[in-house]
């Protein structure tokens, strides 16, 4: 598949008369194609059997690795000759669609190679592995467990029919979403003062249904200067940080069901009380006025809560008020079940209404009650696992913030360490101090990057699957 889509770049830099990266891409579908090529080999003779759990999350964390690796083949084999570590940074911050790069100048980067990048990010989207299940399903083989593990959907009790027939609906919409954004974009874009062409169009469709960000040009979003495409843009943020099997339900007629409808209230009222208390601060410390403000602070609150990372401005140098809020919405995150990152909101519901529950039980020793999300009672298993969670990502937080700020020595303040982690583990992108939206990370030594790559991976699939590598009873007998 990835063959496949090396094939599509690989078209384009023909069709631009792009030397460089057609030779830098053809070496990568050979490459990719013989790898491809010599696992069917070996694994033509398996039977299509269910893959149980165990196989699924061993599958899910390795291959995200490997897709990453193979997808880094263009930027060190282009011109722009990238070493190993820097080349996967960017590779696995596109897949994970985290969006923050190393690249310094993407004005002059060949359109094969940005093509590259933003379908890298709409694979990683939905999962590049749901697509492998949705081909499972074609052609009769269960991938149940391999779709509820890398889109941390659960579909325990589920039938295989309807979890093949939901992966196929989910990449229908994934697909109707991004070409409707497409066309809207560029229809809106051409009128914009600096106006988009239809493959730019294109390529910001691709990521901002994915909600990585990675954006053709310097300026990202703030490239064209105008506030219908902002806009535009922001409502295509926002459906996508959605939990996508509320916006396949709907978009298929079904508005009986309830699942992902409390933590979709969750997250608008996140975003609107973000956006009023911004615009207020910013009106207050004289940053802008009246319209402008209400602009200004829009497109970054959507923007970060849906952990997309695009830029239409410098939001590092907003007062210190509006930038603790947006540092809010970095770690919150969208839906659960959606393209965002972040903890995602339904934990934070679940987690307030476990201190309620806790603060009643300090006067009422003997209160029976349980926590509920959309009329259904999460259980205790349930609400351990989300604090286990949330203590988890704190610690490696803190722990990572510690060993950032002993690689990199010429990072002199905390805000630009944390930032560093917050943007990566979160699948955020662009982070604060020297790693702000105008900033890259291509000044960080090579072993910051690795290590970077591995907590995209960590947030990407919520740090349980991936320590599960590391554990011996994964890789034991059955």
């Amino acid at each position: 598949m990835m063959g496949l889509c090396f094939l599509g770049t690989w078209i384009m830099s023909i069709h631009s008369g792009e030397g460089e990266g057609m030779k830098s891409i053809g070496y990568s579908i050979l490459i990719t194609g013989a790898f491809g090529g010599l696992l069917f080999y070996l694994g033509r003779k398996s039977s299509p059997e269910q893959i149980l759990r165990k196989e699924a999350i061993a599958t899910v964390a390795l291959g995200w690795i490997v897709a990453s690796f193979f997808g880094c083949l263009p930027y060190v084999l282009g011109e722009a000759h990238f070493s190993l570590p820097r080349a996967f940074f960017e590779s696995m911050s596109a897949f994970t669609t985290t969006g923050a790069t190393v690249f310094t100048d993407l004005n002059d980067t060949p359109s094969g190679i940005l093509l590259w990048r933003s379908l890298s990010q709409w694979l990683g989207g939905l999962g590049i592995l749901a697509l492998v299940v949705a081909l499972l399903s074609i052609l009769g083989v269960g991938g149940k467990h391999l779709f509820g593990v890398e889109t941390s959907m659960n579909l325990s009790g589920s039938p295989m029919a309807r979890a093949q027939d939901l992966t196929v609906r989910l990449w229908i919409v994934y697909c109707g979403l991004t070409i409707v954004c497409w066309l809207g974009l560029w229809i809106i874009g051409s009128r914009a003062p600096i106006p988009a062409t239809g493959f730019e169009a294109f390529l910001y469709a691709l990521t901002t249904v994915s909600t990585g960000g990675f954006a053709p040009h310097n300026a990202s979003a703030g490239h064209f200067n105008s506030a219908a495409v902002e806009i535009f843009l922001c409502i295509f943020m926002f459906i996508s940080s959605l939990n996508m099997i509320l916006v396949t339900y709907t978009f298929f007629g079904n508005f009986q069901s309830k699942a992902g409808r409390t933590e979709a209230i969750g997250f608008a009222v996140m975003i609107l009380a973000a956006w009023f208390t911004i615009t207020l601060d910013l009106w207050l410390n004289h940053e802008s006025e009246g319209w402008a403000a209400l602009r200004e602070s829009l497109f970054p609150v959507v923007s970060l809560a849906s952990s997309t990372g695009f830029a239409a401005g410098d939001y590092d140098q907003w007062p210190l008020f509006a930038r603790t809020v947006l540092f809010f919405l970095m770690v919150v995150g969208g839906c659960s079940g959606s393209t965002a990152g972040g903890v995602k909101v339904a934990r934070l519901v679940i987690l307030l209404k476990v201190i309620s529950q806790e603060i009643a039980k300090t006067f009422r020793p003997k209160l029976v009650s349980s926590v509920k999300i959309d009329g259904k009672a999460i259980s205790t298993e349930g609400q351990l696992a989300v604090l286990t969670y949330l203590a988890l990502t704190a610690g490696i937080i803190l722990f990572s913030t510690s060993l950032i700020s002993m690689f990199e020595p010429g990072i002199d303040d905390l805000n630009s360490a944390f930032g560093a982690v917050l943007a990566t583990f979160f699948n955020m992108g662009p982070g604060f101090g020297s790693l702000g939206p105008t900033d890259n990370f291509a000044h960080l030594h090579q072993v910051t990057l690795v290590y970077l790559s591995l907590l995209m991976l960590l947030g990407r699939l919520e740090i349980f699957v991936v320590l599960t590598l590391f554990s011996k009873h994964l890789w034991a007998k059955y």
